[in-house]
């Protein structure tokens, strides 16, 4: 598995994985739940969305692309 994305919210992440599924390429977000343990200390970027490894060209051409369409929006890839 591949991290294609990071970021410090869940909802940031599930936007990512849905234009990801959107697009056919299975993902998995992991961490969104590590947000709650840290209340509202700054943490880093612990959710992250991940992909098999042989997708991860395809992962990051279509975030990259839906990125460049919605400038500032979810740009906190890896």
């Amino acid at each position: 598995m591949k991290t294609v994305f990071q970021c410090g919210f869940g909802f940031e992440a599930h936007l990512i994985s849905d234009v990801l599924h959107s697009e056919g390429i299975a993902n998995h977000v992991f961490g969104e739940y590590l947000q709650g343990g840290a209340g509202e200390l700054p943490v880093g970027n612990p959710v992250r969305v991940v992909v098999d490894d042989a997708q991860e060209a395809a992962a990051r051409a279509v975030i990259t692309a839906w990125q460049s369409a919605a400038p500032g929006l979810a740009d906190n890839d890896t």
